[in-house]
């Protein structure tokens, strides 16, 4: 707005005004008093309702004017008679150092006469709480370039700053979370490769490649080893090893339990260590720097012992060419590694002891077979020579009985007869051994067996003499085994039945029921019965109950029977009350995997 000019003073006497135009200068000076008002209720208008606050000062530094707006953004105000009363509102550097009145914005505006824009200055409200002003100040300038003061405009811009704080926080917080996250699935990848890797591995050597590849993959690691440790010679034996050269591990390959060092300490104690220093490895072991060559280049150091079932087996330990916090995520992940060997190792010494077993009893069946195939030749030859004088004892007396035919008495003959009886014994005898022998020996395989038809085979082969009578009560049941010793233990029990009833007319029983996996099958005759005190010496070899020479036995024919049901997992024995009969039972099984014996 132009200043209009001053008059200058007349030298003349006043000249007399017209009265019409002073009325028109009061109509002008009312006029232009009206816009003024008008001008300053719109100027007074745009201030009060601004968001914005707004504080003006004269050329002193005294404060001649602050908006609603400013008085609502600094929580009241203060008055001021010169700069030095602005320090009443209360600023702060971003060093924490509070302001001095000449640090303000519209002080330093007055002072340079620049403008000074978007500048953001922290501050104490009059009501104790704090708050960020981003403002603008500018000096006032009159006419004549005279300052006549300062206006400085500002916004109260604390909830941006928080808002923007918070952002910054949480994409601080996504960062992390991301970078755990990432970390995370690394983590379960190698847990994963490592647990797929070891659950193929068969052997010791096999577990220790399995487990180190991945782990000093993920984690960096200057050197990793595994060892298998032997708590009865106390010491652990380097297994396999990643990132140290081969003329280096001599020092390592074998670790006494008993050393002050931090594998041995670990194993002893059974506990996992960690150290995060060279510093603090060296200060808990010293013996580290007698070992040769010298290890200087580890800085940080983890050993966790694997243990299964109680059991030392073995350990890891992971080296680091830097210095490492170990975190929870580290110490998890090696934990659930050691866990996961100890299974494995486990696994592979019982696997070992499994081809080791395997391998013994294997010899032993070919040292078995072997032995076999000799008592098979010896029994074949001893029977030879055995029975051989046998029948020329039998011919002898046949002749000597055709030639003193007329001579002989009824004595002699008899005499003669039971001579000729002993010889047959004697070869049953040899041949029930040669039986008995063979009893489990058999090399057919298994095969389907109906027990009914084979009951009624077997007495169709005895075909008992009548009266005698043999009853099968056998269901058609179908077994998967081996029939000719099957066979042989009911003929035997059928035999041995009709033999001892004692009696023209025995009557004979055979039958079977199912016990699950299992067959009992029973063989029942009317004879005299067996007394408790001798049930169980009937199964031994030559046992007899009667002489031979009133019932012909060579007391081989149980004991073959026990022989044969024992080899299957059975078991025989024989129920009586000693005064009426007996019942002869054995077990069988269902269904044979393979050929015994």
């Amino acid at each position: 707005m132009d200043t209009p000019a001053r008059p200058r003073p007349s030298s003349g006497p006043p000249e007399s005004a017209d009265p019409a135009d002073l009325e028109a200068l009061k109509r002008e000076i009312e006029r232009l008093r009206v816009a003024a008002s008008r001008n300053r209720g719109w100027l007074h208008a745009v201030l009060e309702h601004s968001p914005h606050g707004v504080i003006l000062c004269d050329a002193s530094g005294r404060l001649v004017l602050h908006n609603r707006a400013a008085e609502r953004i600094w929580g009241g105000s203060a008055s001021t008679e010169s700069m030095r009363d602005w320090t009443l509102y209360r600023a702060f550097h971003a060093d924490g150092r509070p302001y001095a009145a000449s640090d303000w914005a519209m002080a330093r505006a007055m002072a340079s006469g620049q403008t000074i824009e978007n500048e953001e200055t922290r501050i104490v409200r009059f009501d104790g709480t704090e708050g960020v002003l981003l403002g603008s100040a500018a000096p006032i300038v009159g006419p004549l370039g005279e300052l006549e003061g300062g206006i400085s405009v500002f916004v109260d811009i604390s909830r941006l700053k928080q808002i923007e704080a918070e952002r910054v926080e949480l994409a601080e917080q996504l960062r992390r979370q991301v970078e755990e996250l990432d970390r995370g699935a690394r983590v379960t990848q190698a847990l994963l490769a490592v647990s797929t890797a070891l659950s193929g591995a068969v052997t010791v050597d096999q577990v220790a490649h399995a487990a180190l590849r991945d782990i000093h993959r993920v984690l960096g690691a200057s050197t990793t080893m595994m060892y298998t440790a032997d708590e009865a010679a106390g010491v652990a034996t380097l297994t396999g090893h990643l990132g140290l050269e081969a003329q280096r591990t001599s020092p390592y390959q074998t670790v006494r339990l008993d050393a002050r060092l931090p594998l041995s300490e670990a194993l002893r104690e059974r506990r996992a260590l960690w150290v995060s220093t060279k510093r603090d490895l060296h200060a808990a072991y010293p013996e580290l720097a007698a070992l040769r060559p010298p290890r200087d280049d580890i800085q940080a150091l983890a050993v966790l012992p694997i243990v299964a079932h109680a059991q030392l087996l073995g350990g890891l330990a992971i080296s680091f060419a830097g210095e490492r916090a170990w975190g929870a995520e580290d110490r998890e992940l090696l934990l659930s590694v050691a866990a996961q060997c100890a299974s494995a190792l486990d696994r592979a010494r019982l696997l070992d002891r499994e081809r080791e077993a395997r391998a013994r009893a294997e010899t032993l069946a070919a040292e078995l077979e072997r032995q076999h195939a000799e008592l098979d030749k010896f029994a074949y030859v001893t029977s030879h020579d055995l029975k051989a004088p046998l029948r020329g004892i039998a011919n002898l007396a046949q002749w000597i009985e055709d030639d003193l035919s007329d001579r002989l008495t009824e004595g002699t003959r008899h005499q003669m007869e039971l001579l000729r009886g002993r010889v047959r014994r004697m070869e049953a005898l040899i041949e029930g051994i040669l039986a008995y022998s063979r009893a489990t020996r058999h090399r057919e395989e298994p095969e389907s067996v109906s027990l009914q038809r084979l009951a009624r085979e077997v007495v169709e082969l005895i075909a008992p003499r009548p009266p005698a009578t043999v009853t099968i009560d056998v269901p058609p049941a179908v077994l998967w085994t081996h029939r000719v010793p099957l066979q042989q233990v009911v003929m035997n029990l059928v035999t041995n039945a009709l033999k001892h009833a004692g009696r023209d007319d025995a009557a004979v029983i055979v039958s079977a029921r199912e016990q699950g996996d299992w067959y009992e099958v029973s063989v029942s005759d009317n004879g005299p019965g067996i007394a408790p005190a001798f049930q169980e010496k009937v199964w031994g070899m030559f046992q007899t109950l009667q002489a031979r020479d009133k019932v012909e036995n060579t007391g081989i024919g149980l004991a073959i029977v026990r022989k044969i049901v024992e080899s299957r997992g059975g078991r025989a024995w024989v129920e009586s009350d000693g005064k009426s009969g007996a019942t002869f039972r054995f077990t069988w099984p269902r269904r044979e995997a393979q050929a015994a014996g």
